[in-house]
């Protein structure tokens, strides 16, 4: 369709009205109604302070009660509480001597230790060969081993440290040692060499006249050796060992 040339042509607009911006209005704030907190009645307080006085005075009431209304206790119910003194009869420990085959001890506990002895001496008191055990007895009365000897069984020597294992046991358990000494022969040689102990146990178990000194003098009761026995012309070997009261 053609358009009359005296008709006007549409234009686009060139102009737009002014285009208006909107603001979020916020609804207006009203603030909260107060709380107010009412304190509770002053007659509920004053009730529960009757209250705990009531029951503080209570509690005071039963103490004197309890304090006053003790039962009494009668010499009668004292008398049975008491537990009966029954006198204690101290047992004495088995002494050493009574139970162990050791110098001082007396003979039968050698017996019931070792049996018997095989061999009859006029020597010697007690001999059992096959242990190597040669055994003294006191000078007095009292029947007590006042020496015993050890010897290898082999024919063999023993050093030091093995004659004095094999001879230890047979000494008092209160032994104390004093120091050594060497026992000397006829021409310098030396026999023994010996460890002097004392045992204040043993001085109550032989008579006096046991205890002699190296030079052949009385000792102080007590006084013993542990003693080791040189081989001949050897300087650390020994044929046997021996406790006993004497050092000679």
């Amino acid at each position: 369709m053609q358009q009359s040339p005296n008709q006007p042509q549409w234009q686009p607009p060139t102009q737009y009205p002014p285009y208006q911006q909107q603001y979020y209005q916020p609804p207006p704030y009203y603030p909260p109604p107060m709380m107010i907190v009412h304190p509770p009645p002053k007659r509920r307080s004053s009730c529960l302070v009757a209250v705990s006085v009531v029951i503080l005075i209570c509690v005071v009431i039963g103490a004197f009660n309890a304090i006053f209304n003790q039962p009494k206790i009668t010499s009668t119910s004292i008398n049975t509480l008491q537990p009966t003194n029954t006198p204690t009869i101290p047992t004495e420990a088995p002494s050493q001597y009574t139970t162990k085959p050791i110098l001082g001890s007396d003979v039968s506990v050698f017996l019931a230790k070792y049996g018997q002895p095989d061999l009859n001496d006029s020597d010697v008191d007690y001999a059992y060969t096959t242990l190597g055990l040669v055994v003294m007895i006191d000078t007095g009365a009292t029947k007590r081993i006042s020496s015993i000897q050890r010897a290898p069984t082999d024919g063999s020597t023993w050093t030091v440290d093995q004659a004095k294992a094999t001879c230890k046991p047979y000494m008092p358990s209160d032994a104390h040692f004093k120091h050594t000494l060497t026992i000397y022969g006829k021409h310098g040689i030396a026999l023994d060499y010996e460890f002097v102990y004392f045992s204040s146990s043993l001085a109550k178990r032989l008579p006096a006249s046991d205890f002699i000194d190296q030079n052949l003098k009385h000792d102080k009761p007590g006084t013993f050796v542990l003693g080791l026995s040189y081989k001949l012309g050897s300087t650390s070997a020994f044929d046997y060992c021996f406790v006993a009261a004497s050092m000679q």
